[in-house]
């Protein structure tokens, strides 16, 4: 007898029940980097610079509370003006660059805890 439940399946072989989950290897990889995710309490997200500019204005500064999406900072590349945002809720624990100052693409901004 099969009883199927998502990915989770019951199998009872001679009156003995076997449960199983079923993942792909993307599943897998995805509930791995969760798991550590939520086991990591002192988390910190580096974000960084996703393409050469000029740091236009800063918003935020350390100590700062930021919630996912809020703009911490603009970047200026190629005459256009980016907003530089928080990839998750937290702390503005560093802020890594100066308004002003130009910068290389992958260059630490900031880090959320």
């Amino acid at each position: 007898m099969l009883d199927m439940k998502e990915e989770d399946y019951n199998i009872f072989i001679d009156n003995q029940n076997i449960e199983v989950n079923i993942k792909t290897s993307l599943q897998e990889k995805a509930f791995q980097l969760l798991s550590e995710a939520q086991i990591s309490s002192n988390h910190q997200t580096t974000i960084k610079s996703p393409m050469p500019g000029l740091v236009v204005k800063i918003f935020k500064k350390p100590g700062d509370k930021i919630i996912k999406g809020e703009a911490v900072m603009i970047l200026e590349a190629m005459k256009m003006e980016n907003e530089i945002k928080a990839s998750t809720d937290g702390i503005i624990s560093e802020i890594f660059v100066e308004a002003g100052k130009p910068l290389e693409k992958n260059i630490p901004l900031f880090t959320i805890k």
